[in-house]
């Protein structure tokens, strides 16, 4: 049985819970969405989303950026640090800031969830994904190095000074039984020199692939399933020690 390790200040910067469609949603029922009275009330503040497309060729000297409007980005009147991002072929929904923990944010996703259906009706859909960005500041200095905090890390060659200043890692990952994917990607963001401390991002999304039904116990039973797996990653990414910084 899961059972949520809950910090007392998770590093968590932003979540981000992704429904993706199988097929597009025309925009007139989009419309139907954004001119709904949820909408108006709730995340009144529209602005367009853009795709852009950057084109080159041997006959064409210059790189050429080009650029769309593709879908909404959808805040709330309150300030309240939540974003939604509408396009024909998915929908986010976006913790900002301060993490507000899983149950919070995800009641509210079924909330916004059960809105565009009712708007747009009956679709199916082929994706869900969450992502946490995670921004991890460690104290410096680092007596034994990177391992004393983090346990994702570059193999360095023998003959190689193993004192790094930077690294970027990305690993892909699954869980078979489950049918689960995960991208997993470490980066050091930079020094703060004032208050001696290390700039560590920890991303981590994970998703599933399948067929789902609009608002079926499925799709929610497979979003739990997603946050055991990207909180089992988290954990075994990190040591003790760094998730005690996360209790102080």
């Amino acid at each position: 049985m899961f059972i949520p390790r809950n910090l007392k200040n998770p590093p968590i910067r932003e979540a981000i819970f992704s429904i993706t469609f199988k097929d597009a949603i025309p925009q007139a029922k989009l419309d139907q969405f954004l001119g709904s009275d949820f909408i108006k009330n709730s995340f009144p503040t529209k602005t367009p989303g853009f795709a852009v497309n950057i084109t080159a060729s041997k006959n064409q000297p210059n790189i050429v950026t080009t650029g769309k409007v593709d879908g909404f980005i959808l805040k709330p009147k309150d300030g309240k640090a939540r974003l939604i991002h509408v396009r024909p072929t998915f929908i986010s929904y976006h913790n900002l800031e301060k993490y507000d923990g899983w149950d919070i944010v995800i009641n509210e996703l079924k909330i916004l969830w059960s809105e565009f259906c009712t708007s747009v009706g009956v679709i199916q859909l082929s994706e869900i994904k969450v992502r946490n960005i995670n921004q991890i500041l460690l104290p410096l200095p680092l007596s034994t190095g990177f391992k004393e905090y983090i346990r994702l890390l570059p193999v360095v060659p023998e003959g190689i000074n193993p004192s790094l200043g930077n690294f970027f890692i990305q690993i892909n990952t699954v869980d078979k039984a489950k049918q689960l994917n995960a991208t997993i990607s470490e980066k050091i963001l930079g020094v703060d020199q004032n208050n001696k401390k290390l700039n560590l991002l920890l991303d981590i999304t994970v998703f599933k692939k399948d067929i789902f039904e609009c608002d079926k116990s499925k799709m929610w039973e497979s979003f739990n399933d997603l946050r055991e797996y990207k909180d089992d990653l988290f954990f075994k990414c990190i040591t003790p020690k760094t998730e005690s910084l996360f209790n102080e």
